[in-house]
């Protein structure tokens, strides 16, 4: 029960299609189109985040460090 209480991200998931279509269609405005694709980075992201701590445990400190500092992630 306490699953279905947590926010989640992961609607998000549905503005990726959305932009794709957006940008095929050809005849959408440069700022709907940013507009459409915004949402769909932050889900993206997320999994960017947990991948770098999930390869940060495995590795060690040093090499979780250079993979946080290059794919520009930072959790506090």
């Amino acid at each position: 029960m306490k699953r279905f209480l947590t926010p989640s991200f992961n609607w998000l998931f549905v503005f990726v299609p959305i932009t794709v279509a957006l940008e095929h269609a050809g005849s959408v405005s440069p700022p709907i189109l940013f507009f459409s694709a915004a949402p769909a980075i932050v889900p993206i992201a997320r999994l960017i985040v947990l991948a770098t701590e999930q390869l940060a445990t495995r590795t060690g400190d040093a090499v979780g460090g250079l993979l946080n500092a290059t794919s520009g992630t930072r959790r506090s």
